[in-house]
């Protein structure tokens, strides 16, 4: 299926584990519940895309492409995704645990109620989105930005911080408990009923922040 045009194909329910999918373009694809674990998409053009409840697990997203799909309830854990897209997705409570994120575009993207336990970032960008009550639990982030990002009930315990970028972002009853802050900057940004305690902090950026009732006990 490498190289193939199969826009607005209905492809509901079907079984694509392990199809090679390099260079496809799926634009206004239904993928939903789809089974397309372990399938290779890379540099795939998948914008716009019904992929709700479809399972990806250990797939390649390497450059693939998925601005505007629509990925509620999917499965994105294992993946692998480097200098992918996925600006403006909708991804309310998408499973991405244990995924590796390099260098990707998740601009503006909504994944509220999202998973993404002991995920791998560097260089991801998640400015002007909404990840309100994701989980990061356990995860690691380099170089990452939440710049004006919505992340309202989201929690980072125990993950590991190391530049990453939260300025101006809505952060309150935002979870960091025991999570290891490494020069990021919350310049700017709501922090009220924070919870940092236990969290090791390492320089950073709290100028004009908001952190009334915020929480430091152990820090």
């Amino acid at each position: 299926l490498s190289g193939l045009t199969l826009n607005d194909d209905d492809f509901s329910g079907t079984k694509l584990n392990r199809a090679v999918l390099v260079g496809a373009t799926l634009l206004d694809a239904n993928l939903a519940n789809a089974d397309l674990s372990g399938t290779n998409m890379e540099r795939a053009d998948v914008q716009r895309a019904n992929l709700a409840g479809a399972d990806l697990s250990g797939a390649d997203l390497s450059s693939a492409d998925f601005s505007g799909a629509w990925l509620s309830s999917a499965c994105l854990s294992d993946t692998t995704v480097r200098e992918a897209i996925f600006k403006r997705a909708r991804m309310p409570r998408l499973q991405m645990l244990d995924a590796v994120i390099n260098s990707s575009n998740f601009r503006e993207a909504i994944a509220q109620s999202a998973s993404f336990h002991q995920a791998r970032f560097y260089d991801t960008d998640w400015s002007a989105g909404d990840v309100g009550a994701a989980q990061f639990y356990h995860c690691r982030m380099q170089h990452c930005r939440f710049t004006g990002t919505v992340a309202t009930g989201a929690s980072f315990t125990g993950a590991k911080l190391d530049h990453c970028d939260f300025a101006k972002g809505e952060l309150d009853d935002v979870k960091f408990t025991r999570a290891e802050l490494v020069q990021c900057s919350f310049r700017d940004a709501t922090l009220r009923r924070a919870d940092f305690r236990e969290a090791r902090i390492r320089g950073g950026e709290f100028n004009r922040a908001v952190l009334d009732g915020a929480r430091f006990a152990g820090a």
